[in-house]
């Protein structure tokens, strides 16, 4: 999980480690976190579900879609406009 820069001194990265892995696990402590380490915990994480949402949803869109074949050589269009004339009268 990348923490990105850390608001905390290197001194307590052990600490901040200790408070990720038990919110992530689940468990709980007798004692309360430091609310500094427990702040930037808390934010790590939501920012790690953030990032985990984002790559699932690319993953559903991919599984998702509906790609075709199309041979452009036997395209044809009906009631076709030209913008040329009408982008230039604009522009006058």
């Amino acid at each position: 999980m990348p923490l990105g820069s850390l608001e905390l001194p290197q001194s307590q990265w052990k600490a901040l480690a200790a408070c990720l892995e038990r919110k992530l696990s689940g468990q709980e402590t007798l004692l309360p976190d430091d609310p500094a380490i427990e702040a930037v915990a808390l934010r790590a994480i939501d920012q790690y579900k953030v990032v985990e949402q984002k790559r699932e949803d690319k993953e559903i869109r991919q599984e998702q879609q509906q790609l075709m074949t199309v041979d452009v050589s036997t395209l044809a269009t009906s009631h076709h406009r030209s913008l040329g004339p009408e982008l230039v009268a604009q522009k006058a």
